[in-house]
Formats: structure tokens, sequence, C-alpha cells
């Protein structure tokens, strides 16, 4: 053998070496991912207790590049508009993700960006999401990923209904009415907004309102998923219907009613100042103190006892102590209410006396 034909021989020798290397390395390396793919496959049917930490585990120590370098397509194409849920969004929310194997669910979990306020659209940089993608653990030259010039996210979004809240308001209304006849009217809401998609709680108060008439507002405190989202104000006119003894026509003050004088009349008492009257016998055989007009109501404030003696009257006076009882006449100088005390003349000696008076024409004297 010349040294040429040994040279050869050589040098087919070392070929032969190298290809048998690279050959166990690639087992070694298909050996691993599939060592790997049993560990997630045991996870999968473990405990519902043991499987979240277990697949943590798993995914941390894999090496997605074995699976890259082995020949596995990666198919990322980022959508140019989407939908997203909550302040950050991630790569599956924006993106179609093609790639067999378990690996998926470790790219759909990519952090993409911040999502704009609910119901508002964000207008993101292409190469901005991308970048994202290339800077993550995962990302392999072998990836085929397609992401347009502009993208744009949406939050998604709810609203509370005019409707709904006009319910809850005429509920708390009603709970506290206690049987009373009323309207609702001019209804409004302030401080209404558009709120991030979950489950919406409101929580208005707990008491029943009080004295619930003309313009009321009621406060409710909104939460979803157990977050707070600022307060509402619920407003309406609340008129309520009632019985009210009105004056049949304009009376002037210190005028004496009568039955006559007045009727009773189904009537808005939400604007009435003072408290109304309903029955007929708390006004008549009063007297008014300021005067009354045709078809208003008359308050409680509006009219008072009329006087059992009145200025000039000729009154019996009675002075009495023990079985001793002194009976004289005299002239009342003051009108005086049952209990009132006046001023009265005595007929007898002249002199002015102070008597209380107890019954119509009739005062006493009291030691």
């Amino acid at each position: 053998m010349n040294s040429r034909q040994f040279f050869t021989v050589l040098f087919a020798a070392a070929i032969s070496l190298l290809i048998i290397s690279f050959s166990f390395a690639a087992q070694s390396a298909t050996s691993q991912r599939h060592e790997h793919l049993k560990k997630v496959e045991s996870v999968d049917s473990s405990t519902a207790e043991d499987k979240s930490p277990a697949i943590d585990a798993a995914y941390s120590n894999y090496d997605a590049s074995v699976d890259f370098k082995d020949g596995l397509n990666v198919n990322i194409e980022v959508r140019e508009s989407s939908f997203v849920n909550s302040r950050k969004f991630t790569l599956g929310e924006i993106a179609d993700i093609s790639v067999p194997g378990l690996i998926r669910e470790q790219l759909a979990s990519i952090q993409a960006g911040f999502a704009p306020v609910p119901g508002r659209i964000k207008n993101i940089s292409g190469s901005r999401i991308e970048s994202k993608i290339r800077s993550s653990k995962l990302f392999s030259d072998e990836m085929t990923i397609v992401v347009p010039e502009r993208v744009y996210v949406k939050r998604a979004s709810q609203e509370l209904s005019k409707e709904d809240l006009n319910a809850i308001f005429e509920e708390y209304v009603e709970t506290s009415m206690d049987g009373m006849d009323y309207e609702i009217r001019d209804f409004s809401v302030r401080g209404l907004d558009i709120y991030p998609r979950g489950e919406i709680e409101l929580s208005p108060p707990l008491n029943k309102g009080k004295d619930l008439k003309g313009r009321v507002t009621l406060y409710v405190d909104v939460t979803v998923d157990g977050k707070d989202y600022g307060r509402l104000s619920l407003s309406g006119r609340i008129d309520i219907f009632d019985d009210v003894v009105c004056a049949t026509r304009s009376f002037r003050r210190e005028t004496l009613l009568t039955s006559s004088d007045i009727n009773v009349e189904r009537m808005n008492v939400s604007n009435i100042r003072g408290e109304y009257l309903s029955n007929p016998d708390d006004v008549v055989g009063k007297v008014l103190v300021r005067n009354a007009y045709r078809n208003r109501a008359i308050t409680m404030d509006m009219v008072e006892e009329s006087p059992l003696v009145n200025r000039g009257d000729m009154v019996k006076v009675v002075a009495s102590r023990g079985n001793l009882r002194i009976v004289t006449m005299g002239i009342a100088r003051e009108d005086g209410k049952k209990s009132d005390t006046i001023q009265v003349e005595n007929m007898t000696s002249g002199k002015m006396i102070n008597v209380v008076v107890t019954s119509k024409d009739e005062v006493n004297v009291f030691y």
C-alpha cells in the first residue's frame, strides 16, 4: 500500500467516526425529548392536587430547542385585530399558534403587552410584539413568525343598563314606602362607566330610607370580580299621594273654620311644607293663625284651638280652697283657650286678677 492509498483509507475512517458521533448526539437529544414527554404525560395522569406543581416543574426543565432542532415546525401568526379580557394580554390571545406537541401552551403564555381600558382600542407596533416573541427563552430560528405592521387590541367590556339600575332604585323605594301611594319620575344615573368582563356586583344601602319624598338619591357601589370600580348615583323624584284637608276658598287669619269651609282631596304631598292633615276633625272648630287659600292644604301649624273665652265676655270667677268655694263675676280682658292664663276684671272690686280658663264662660283663681 502506497502513501496515497494509506491517507485515503485514514480519511474515510475519520468521516465514518464523525457520522457515528452526530448520529449518537441526535439519538441522545431525541431520547432526552422523549423522556421529558413521558414525564409530562405522567403528570397529566396524576391527581388534581399534584398536577399543577408537577407540570410547572416539567415545563421549567424543558428545552424547546430540542424539538426545533429535531425538525419540529412552529408557525406563529399574529392577527391584525383581537379582543382581550385582562389588563395584560398574552400571545395566545392575539395569535394563531400552530405547533404539535406540548409547547403550544408555553408559547401562548408569553406576555405580549398591556391592553387599553375596557371598551377602547390600542394600536401596537407589530415589531414590538415580534420582539417580545424573539426575546422569549422559547424562541428558535426554526420558528416561522408572521406579524402585521400594526396590531389592534380591543379590551372586552360590559355595561350596566339604565333599566336594570332603575329596577334597583324602584325596589329600594318600594321597601321604604310601607304601602304608601307613590310614583317615581325623572330617574337619572351619574357615574356610569364601561366595565371589564367579569361578575358585576352592586351594593345599595341595606337600611330603609327615611322620609323618601321629593328628589331622592341612592348611592350604589360597583365591583367586578371583587375589585372596586367606583360608585353610582341613582336619583329620581318621588311623588307621594294622600288625602289632604284643603280650604274650599281663601280665608283670613283668625277665621273659625267650620265643616263647610274645608274638603278632603287626593293630592301630591311631596311639596307640601309642614305637616298636612287628613282628618277633618283636626281642623273643624279651630282658628286660622295664617291665611288659607282655595284648594291649598291646611297644615297643622296653620290652625289652633279656638278660644273658650273671648275678650269682653262675662265669666264666672271661681276661687276654691278645701271645701270653701267662692264665686263672683268678672269681665275677660283677653281671649283664652282651655288652660290659658288670662286677665279678668272683678266686677265687684274692679281689680284685675289672673285666672286660668277651665271651660266656656268659667275661669278659676288658684291660691
